[in-house]
């Protein structure tokens, strides 16, 4: 993979280790009032998957994804982000609010679920997030 030019598109795969869940909901108190804002993000800890910055391959350990109505970008689904403090990268993606409750279902189908990505290597935007997930409801009936 490289960073220069337009990049190549790769496909990366990942596990989700962890996760944890914020909801928001706020308003603004400005003169006329704006409209009300609600969000759900969802930040997981990652592992398996390595993209290469300034020739060295950089884990991709976390990714976070908002789940709302505002701000959503219509020529890419998100980024990656690398933290000067942190030794690795960092997936953010905005998702319409509609969107969450099908992620919901496939991160708690399966014990380890698997996020997929799709990301140009030398823009690092992110084109494609999908969530990967295998449940079986037959342990829970003793099958």
């Amino acid at each position: 993979m490289t960073e220069s030019g337009a990049g190549e598109s790769v496909e990366l795969f990942m596990s989700v280790v962890g996760y944890e869940i914020e909801y928001g909901r706020s308003t603004d108190s400005s003169q006329p009032p704006q409209p009300i804002a609600s969000w759900v993000e969802v930040t997981m800890s990652v592992k398996d998957a390595f993209i290469e910055r300034f020739g060295q391959q950089r884990p991709i350990k976390r990714a976070i994804v908002v789940f709302t109505d505002r701000d959503l970008e219509e020529n890419r689904v998100g980024n990656l982000f690398f933290e000067e403090d942190f030794d690795g990268a960092a997936i953010f993606a905005r998702l319409p609010s509609a969107d969450f409750p099908g992620f919901w279902a496939a991160l708690r189908l399966d014990r380890v679920p698997r996020l997929a990505i799709i990301v140009n290597t030398g823009t690092f935007d992110v084109s494609t997030l999908r969530f990967l997930s295998q449940g079986s409801l037959f342990p829970l009936f003793g099958l």
